[in-house]
């Protein structure tokens, strides 16, 4: 358990570009090498770049909200008109 830990943290730090240029030759070996470590590396490559993108997604609703409430609520009138006053020159 404690080994795959141990392999998990250090291919995190080899994704984020934290290793040593060393410890990233040697990493970009064991790749080569080990069939296991390079489809491991892949795999959490890929998960990292599925939170990014569900995390933009939940950003992007959130703002889409926001927008929606400031352009339809009556008590934002006049901040809607600054808005539209600014866009419409």
């Amino acid at each position: 358990m404690r080994t795959s830990l141990n392999n998990i943290q250090e291919t995190e730090q080899y994704l984020k570009g934290q290793l040593t240029p060393e410890d990233r030759l040697v990493y970009d070996a064991r790749l080569i090498i080990d069939t296991d470590l390079n489809e491991q590396t892949r795999w959490q490559q890929h998960t990292y770049e599925v939170v990014r993108a569900y995390g933009r997604m939940q950003f992007r609703n959130e703002l889409d909200k926001i927008h929606a409430r400031l352009m339809t609520e009556p008590q934002h009138n006049s901040f809607r008109k600054r808005i539209l006053n600014i866009f419409s020159l």
